[in-house]
């Protein structure tokens, strides 16, 4: 995906150049349209979460195995060597890279890898069943819980295929919170509560707060955590001032375009 590829049939030679790091608004928080694979598709720029979907597509069109993982808000290709050992590849800068790689630069991840939860192969139905968190997260940016119904329904449709894993990527963890947030705003708004300990006065609050609660704790025994806002920051300084420079030099990251080219 990062070098150009030529192919040579019936006498004629047709290349396809490389897919390239769209860093402006890189994690679609302005325009959904970068979190989609369909963008890069059409455009031949994409980020972390298109470019290993892409791969997995070409890899599956060409008989390739291949398999999607999860870091905090990150995902990457794994697939087997001819030694039979698992690697790690980051589509996003054409690099392999071990396990303890993304513990010592993501400290907070250690024990959800030991639980699975990271840096581990997801089945290609597994892959088809995060698009419904994805899909409700998607509906959540654009009408927030106006339908929690359809919210709902996509996380205990794709859940089964997690079978014994409550977690299964930051976005599924995205979803609940904002569940359990909103329930309990609802209902400390509606009862017109000012302070924690007022809470106590009202059995119903209590419970979803206490929900809440209880699922923040079983979230963190498994070792989810929040990315660390240092890095998260300097993340975002990183794309914005990638994302200027792809500005200034005039790049239209969101005009369709062929990667192919005829020799």
């Amino acid at each position: 995906m990062s070098d150009t590829l030529y192919i040579n049939r019936n006498g004629k030679t047709q290349g396809h150049i490389p897919y390239y790091y769209d860093y402006i608004d890189a994690l679609g928080e302005k325009d959904r349209r970068n979190y989609f694979v369909t963008k890069t598709l059409a455009t031949g720029s994409g980020q972390c979460h298109t470019f290993p979907v892409t791969y997995l597509i070409l890899a599956e069109a060409l008989g390739a195995e291949a398999s999607l993982a999860y870091n905090p808000m990150h995902s990457f290709i794994r697939f087997r060597n001819n030694r039979g050992t698992a690697v790690n590849y980051e589509t996003t800068v054409d690099r392999y890279l071990p396990n303890s790689f993304y513990i010592e630069t993501l400290p907070v991840m250690a024990e959800a890898q030991r639980n699975d939860l990271y840096v581990t192969d997801l089945s290609r139905k597994q892959v088809v069943a995060t698009v419904l968190f994805d899909l409700a997260v998607n509906f959540i940016e654009e009408h927030w819980l106006s339908d929690k119904k359809f919210v709902l329904d996509c996380i205990h449709i794709a859940e089964p295929f997690f079978y014994g894993k409550e977690f299964v990527n930051t976005t599924c963890n995205y979803l609940y919170k904002r569940l359990y947030a909103d329930e309990l705003n609802n209902k400390v708004q509606e009862k017109g509560i000012r302070s924690l300990a007022e809470i106590q006065k009202y059995p119903d609050v209590l419970q979803v707060y206490n929900e809440y609660h209880n699922y923040m704790e079983r979230i963190s025994k498994l070792g989810i955590q929040d990315f660390p806002e240092s890095e998260y920051l300097k993340m975002l300084e990183y794309y914005d001032r990638k994302g200027k420079l792809q500005t200034a030099r005039d790049m239209k990251e969101k005009t369709k375009r062929s990667l192919f080219t005829n020799e």
